[in-house]
C-alpha cells in the first residue's frame, strides 16, 4: 500500500506541475519536472517517464501498478509530504480558529495546536525543496498569519517562494511589513529580485544598504572564488555578522549559484553607489506622505525640486520654499501643520 500511496503522490505532483507551469510540449515538462525531482529519485529517471505520461493521459489508478514503484528509500521526501498532508488534513481550520480566538499561536496552551504549527512549517519547507513554490507559498502564508510573531522565521521562506515565483508585489509587500533596513537576508531579497528585474541601480541601492548594516558583506564576496563559495557554510549563530551574511545569501541561493547575480553583486561590493545617486533613491522609496496631507495636488511640486521627507524641509527655510512655482503661504502652513519644520 505505502509504494502505491507513493507513486499516487508524485503523479498529483507531476499534475499540479503541469497546470502551474506553460511547456510547448510534455516531453520538455516532462525534463524540467525530473529535474525538480532529482533529490528525490535517485534511481533510473526513464522507468517514471512512462508512468507520467500515461496518468497525463488519464489513465486509470490500477494501472500504476505495472509501472516499478518509487524506491522506498529514493521515496523518503514524497512520503514524508504525503503523510503531513494527510495529518494536516485531519485537523484543517483548527489553526484559525485557535488564531481567532488567541491572536497568535505559538502562545497557545495546546500541544496539538503547536504540533499543526510545526507540521505545517515542515511541509512547506518540504515543498519549497522541490521548487512546489505555490504549495510552499500557501503553507508559510497560513503560518504566518496564525504566528504573527514568526516564530519559525517564516518570512524569509516566504520571501523566497515569491522570488523564486515572481511574485514580485506579494515580496514587497511582505519585505516591506518589517523592519527590513535592518535585516541582511530581506534586503538580500530585494538586491535579487532588482537584479532579476533589470533594475541594477535599485539593486545596488539594497545592497549598499546591508553594506551599511555588515562590514562582513564585501569582505566575504571578494574571499569567494565561485558562487558556491557565498552558501557552503552553515550559519550557526545569527548574532555573528558573518553568519547573517552567509543566511541572507542561503536565501537566494538558487540565484547567487548563477554567474549572473554573483557577477553583480561582486561589482557591488567593490564599487559603491555614488552618494547623491544613493541620496536619490533614498529619498524617493522613504517618501513620507503624511506630510502632504491636504496638498497632495502640490506632490509633484515638491518631489521634483527634491522634497521627499521632513529631513528634506529641514535643510532649507520657508522662502526658499516659497520661491517654488506653484507653492503659497496656505501650502506653507499645511505643512507645517503636518509637522514640517523649516531651518531658521
Amino acid at each position: 500500500m505505502g509504494k502505491d500511496i507513493n507513486n499516487k503522490l508524485l503523479i498529483q505532483l507531476w499534475k499540479e506541475f503541469l497546470v502551474q507551469n506553460n511547456f510547448s510540449s510534455v516531453e520538455d515538462a516532462l525534463e524540467e519536472f525530473l529535474k525538480c525531482c532529482s533529490e528525490t529519485i535517485n534511481s533510473d529517471i526513464n522507468e517514471y517517464k512512462n508512468m507520467l505520461k500515461l496518468a497525463n493521459k488519464n489513465v486509470e489508478e490500477e494501472s500504476y501498478e505495472e509501472y516499478p514503484p518509487v524506491d522506498s528509500i529514493d521515496a523518503l521526501l514524497i512520503k514524508e509530504v504525503y503523510d503531513l498532508e494527510f495529518e494536516l488534513m485531519k485537523v484543517e481550520g483548527q489553526l484559525e480558529d485557535a488564531a481567532l480566538e488567541n491572536g497568535d499561536v505559538a502562545f497557545v496552551d495546546d500541544k496539538d495546536i503547536k504540533r499543526q504549527l510545526r507540521l505545517t512549517n515542515m511541509l512547506g519547507s518540504l515543498y519549497l525543496t522541490q521548487n512546489f513554490y505555490i504549495k510552499a507559498i500557501d503553507c508559510f502564508s497560513l503560518v504566518l498569519k496564525v504566528n504573527p510573531s514568526d516564530k519559525y522565521d517564516v518570512k524569509y521562506k516566504l520571501g523566497k517562494a515569491y522570488l523564486y515565483s515572481d511574485m514580485e508585489e506579494e515580496l514587497l509587500k511582505l519585505v516591506k511589513s518589517y523592519d527590513y533596513k535592518k535585516d541582511e537576508a530581506l534586503l538580500m531579497l530585494l538586491v535579487s529580485n532588482y537584479i532579476t528585474k533589470g533594475d541594477i541601480p535599485l539593486a545596488h541601492y539594497y545592497f549598499e544598504c546591508i553594506k551599511l548594516i555588515n562590514n562582513k558583506l564585501v569582505e566575504h564576496i571578494n574571499a569567494s572564488e565561485i558562487p558556491v563559495d557565498l552558501v557552503e557554510k552553515t550559519p550557526k549563530n545569527l548574532k555573528n555578522k558573518l553568519d547573517r551574511v552567509i543566511f541572507a545569501f542561503r536565501t537566494i541561493d538558487q540565484y547567487i549559484l548563477t554567474l549572473y547575480h554573483y557577477d553583480y553583486m561582486k561589482y557591488f561590493a567593490n564599487n559603491k553607489l555614488p552618494k547623491e545617486e544613493f541620496k536619490k533613491i533614498d529619498r524617493k522609496f522613504n517618501f513620507e506622505k503624511e506630510i502632504f496631507e491636504g496638498i497632495e495636488n502640490k506632490i509633484y511640486i515638491f518631489r521634483n525640486n527634491g522634497f521627499y521627507t521632513k529631513d528634506d524641509f529641514a535643510e532649507v527655510n520657508k522662502k526658499d520654499v516659497l520661491k517654488l512655482e506653484g507653492i503659497g503661504e496656505k501650502t506653507i502652513l499645511r505643512l507645517i501643520q503636518n509637522g514640517v519644520e523649516f531651518k531658521k
